[in-house]
Formats: C-alpha cells, sequence, structure tokens
C-alpha cells in the first residue's frame, strides 16, 4: 500500500513483482525473467500460426473473383428471365419457321454467308499473292538497282579497255553485232566466244611463265650478265637497252672474226650459193607447171585459177645473172671468163649487200638468200567466156577476206586433179583455215569442196567455229592448261 497525501492506495503489482533487496532477489528476477521468455516465446507461436491462417485466408481472398460471385448470386433470378424470353423467342421462331418468305431470306442470307466467306477466301489469297507480288518486285527492283550498278562498273572497265586496245575493241565490237544479227543472244555469243578466248589467255600465260617466257628469259639475263633488273613487261626495256649495249660490245670484241668469216663467205658465194639460188628457181618454176596441170580446166563458179610467175622487175639484172647459162656449180666453172666479164658488177653489189654490217644487215641477208625474193607471183583469173585479170590488177579492189578465196581454190584445185584418178580417201589437212575469210566467203568455200567430194580436216581458230561447224560432222576443241591438252567433243 502507498500512502501519500493523506490517501492510502494499491500499488501496481508490477511495480513490485521484482524485488531489489535482500539475499534472494536476483533469484527471484531470474525466474520471472525466465517466466516472461516463455510467456513471449508461447505468444509468439500462437501469432505465427495466426499469421499463417490469415495469409492463407488471403490468398484465397485473392483467387475469389466477387463480381462473379455476386453474378451467380443473382443468377436464379436471371436464369427465370432468360428462361421466359426464351420462351416467348421460340414461340416467335415457330411462327415464322411457317413464313415462306422468311424461308426464302433465310436460304439467300446462308448462300450470302456462303458467298461471303468465299469471296473473304478470295481476297485472303489476293492479299497474300499481292503481298508475294510486293516483295517480288521489291526484290526485283533491288537487283535491278544493283545490276545498273554492275552494267555501269563493267561500261567504265569497256571504255578502258577501248582506250587501251582499239584495234582489237572494234573487232571485238563488229564480231559482236554481227552475230546479234544472227538472231544469238549474248550469252551463246559469249560461250561460242569462251574458247578463243582461253586460247588467247593461254598463250599470254605461257608466253610470260613458259619455259622460254618472259619471265624466264629476264632472270637468265640478269643471271649471264649479273644484272639486278626487275623482271616483269613494264621493265622490258631496261632489258632491252642493256642487251643493245652488250651486243655493240660484243661485236667490238669479234671485228678479227668477223674479217675472217668474211673472207670465208667469199669463197662459199664464188663456189656455192649462185649455183644453188639458179637450182632453186628452176625447181620453183617446175613446181608452178605442175601446179597449173592440177588447176586446168577446173572452175570455181564461172572463174578458174592459173599461177605465173616471172622475175621481180626491182632484181631483173640480179636475176638475169643468177639464171645465165654460165652460171655453173664449182668455182672453177662459176668464174669463166665470160661470166665474170658479164656480171662483175651484179657480183659485187649483190656480195656487198650480203655482208653489209649496218642496223639493216639480217633483213638485207633474208631479203637476198631467198630465191623467192627474185621472182614475182600472181593469179591469173580465167572466165568461162575467155577473157582473163590478172590478180594483181583487182587486189586492190577487194577486201582482206576476199583474197584469200583464189589461194584457197587453187589448193582445192588441186588437190581434186591428184585425186581424179584410182582409189583414195580424198583427204586434206588445212591449218589456220579461212583466217581472215568472212563468213559468207567461209561457206562458199566449204560448198565448193563439198561439191568436190573431198572431206577436209580443219584446224581453225575458235573466231571461225561457228561458220565452220555448221559444215562438218564432227567438231573436237583442243584446250591447252600448262603443259597439259584436252580434246573435247563440241556441239553447237
Amino acid at each position: 500500500m502507498l500512502y501519500q497525501g493523506y490517501v492510502v492506495r494499491h500499488l501496481n503489482p508490477r511495480d513490485y513483482k521484482d524485488p531489489f533487496i535482500g539475499l534472494n532477489a536476483y533469484r527471484v528476477q531470474i525466474v520471472n525473467v525466465k517466466k516472461d521468455i516463455e510467456n513471449e516465446v508461447t505468444k509468439r507461436i500462437r501469432l505465427r500460426e495466426e499469421h499463417a491462417g490469415y495469409a492463407n485466408a488471403a490468398k484465397f481472398h485473392a483467387g475469389v473473383n466477387l463480381d462473379i460471385l455476386k453474378l451467380y448470386m443473382n443468377a436464379p433470378a436471371v436464369l427465370k428471365g432468360s428462361e421466359d424470353q426464351l420462351a416467348v423467342v421460340k414461340a416467335e421462331l415457330k411462327t415464322a419457321q411457317n413464313d415462306p418468305t422468311l424461308i426464302e431470306l433465310t436460304g439467300r442470307l446462308n448462300e450470302t454467308e456462303k458467298e461471303l466467306g468465299e469471296k473473304k477466301a478470295d481476297q485472303e489469297r489476293e492479299n497474300k499473292e499481292l503481298y508475294r507480288l510486293t516483295y517480288q518486285i521489291e526484290t526485283q527492283e533491288r537487283e535491278l538497282a544493283d545490276s545498273e550498278k554492275e552494267l555501269e562498273e563493267k561500261e567504265l572497265l569497256l571504255k578502258e579497255a577501248a582506250d587501251s586496245y582499239g584495234a582489237e575493241y572494234l573487232l571485238a565490237n563488229e564480231k559482236y553485232k554481227s552475230n546479234l544479227k544472227k538472231n544469238k543472244d549474248p550469252q551463246t555469243i559469249l560461250r561460242n566466244f569462251s574458247p578463243q578466248k582461253t586460247q588467247f589467255e593461254n598463250e599470254k600465260q605461257e608466253l610470260l611463265s613458259g619455259k622460254r617466257g618472259l619471265y624466264s628469259l629476264q632472270a637468265a639475263f640478269n643471271s649471264d650478265f649479273s644484272m639486278d633488273f626487275m623482271t616483269g613487261i613494264s621493265e622490258k626495256y631496261k632489258f632491252r637497252e642493256a642487251a643493245e649495249k652488250l651486243r655493240k660490245v660484243e661485236i667490238v670484241k669479234y671485228e678479227e672474226k668477223l674479217r675472217a668469216a668474211r673472207e670465208d663467205c667469199e669463197k662459199i658465194f664464188r663456189s656455192d650459193f649462185l649455183s644453188k639460188m639458179k637450182e632453186h628457181i628452176e625447181n620453183a618454176k617446175l613446181e608452178f607447171r605442175n601446179l597449173n596441170k592440177a588447176l586446168e580446166n577446173v572452175y570455181y563458179g564461172d572463174d578458174s585459177y592459173h599461177f605465173t610467175i616471172t622475175y621481180d622487175k626491182r632484181k631483173e639484172n640480179l636475176y638475169r645473172m643468177i639464171t645465165s647459162e654460165y652460171n655453173m656449180e664449182g668455182v672453177d666453172t662459176l668464174w669463166s671468163h665470160a661470166f665474170e666479164t658479164e656480171y662483175k658488177d651484179e657480183i659485187e653489189d649483190l656480195f656487198a649487200k650480203l655482208m653489209a654490217g649496218d642496223d639493216k644487215g639480217e633483213k638485207v641477208i633474208e631479203e637476198y638468200t631467198d630465191y623467192r625474193s627474185y621472182l614475182d607471183y600472181d593469179i591469173e583469173i580465167r572466165k568461162k567466156n575467155g577473157t582473163k585479170q590478172r590478180f594483181s590488177d583487182i587486189y586492190g579492189e577487194k577486201s582482206g577476206s576476199e583474197t584469200q578465196v583464189p589461194y584457197y581454190v587453187a589448193i582445192a584445185a588441186s588437190f581434186y586433179q591428184l585425186y581424179r584418178f584410182g582409189n583414195s580417201v580424198r583427204l586434206i589437212l588445212l591449218d589456220e583455215a579461212f583466217d581472215k575469210m568472212d563468213d559468207d566467203r567461209i561457206q562458199s568455200m566449204m560448198d565448193f569442196i563439198k561439191s568436190l567430194k573431198l572431206q577436209v580436216i580443219l584446224a581453225t581458230p575458235p573466231a571461225k567455229l561457228e561458220v565452220i561447224g555448221e559444215h562438218v560432222d564432227t567438231i573436237l576443241t583442243a584446250i591447252r592448261v600448262e603443259n597439259r591438252s584436252i580434246v573435247e567433243e563440241y556441239e553447237l
């Protein structure tokens, strides 16, 4: 009890629950604290159980749709109203089903709905097709843009090629236009000329990288003469200048040998050269007589051909000297007094030309040691009406392709004359055939060969493949790849 201010009142039990005075005060406090802890633990367990219950209730509450519950609470009333409306509708439907107009409208409605479904399906297909076509157009527009860009690049390359290789470009463009006139598409033209392209590329590679190609020769030159030039086409002028300098040095070194060689040449010239030249010229005349015999009475259309051989008027004096009856083999006979007296100036002139040491010396030797340079050749065109023309008179009026016709006609006629008698294969082999003739004349030439019933094997450039291929039974293409050759059958 607490007495204060003349008033007595009870103390709060909590205030004296834990004693603080006395020997047992601490023990009592400890016991009380333990009881408080036990009470709090018990309370906490109970609160956890309550919390778990509330949590489950909240979870179930979250899964409950109160609006649906409210709706379902009114469901019986709504169901009753719906049943009443359904009864009314059924009665009206029964009445309407007996109405013919409604039946007809229903049928039309069904048909219309069916048609509407079909139209929607068609519309869906059309939409899909429109989408596909739109995508295809966009794709083709992109491809067209890429193709136009590629075309511009190729046109630029073509212009550069035309500037660098003018003559070749004009020839290629002429052939391309000629093939277009024959209704051939560009891909076919490209395919037909591909063998020729491959041939040129192989030839170029061989000239550059072959065993005797430019690179090998340049490397050998560097090795032989201790040079360090770079190899390649762009360096060819350096090699040429160095070779020219070396050549002049070698000429100086061998002056004595050249003088000795000159003396030897004089002996050979006097004892053998002139008589051999005379023999070659006489043999050439004999061969022409035999050729004209083979061509006799063989006509190409209204024309026949006769070869003529005379001396070159520019070398008339030398020709008469060589063909003189006093020109005989052997020094004693050759240098007889009559021959030496009559042709002394011609002999000295010819020997001087052959021994000339200027820049044109090699060409001069080739010219004056070849018996053919002393002769003048021509073809006489003989008409059936008896008129004659010299081919040299009309040569300038003819195109490059026309000039080959008489030669090929003469060759074919010669073989025909040889094959006329007895059994034979009647075979002709021609290398690089018709290389300068145009398409029309090639066709005429092939028809002429067929008319003579000759069989021919032609080795021809790829550029002539199309025209000649139309007149032969078999076409074989030979393709060279480095050191190997591949032969395959080809079909136009």
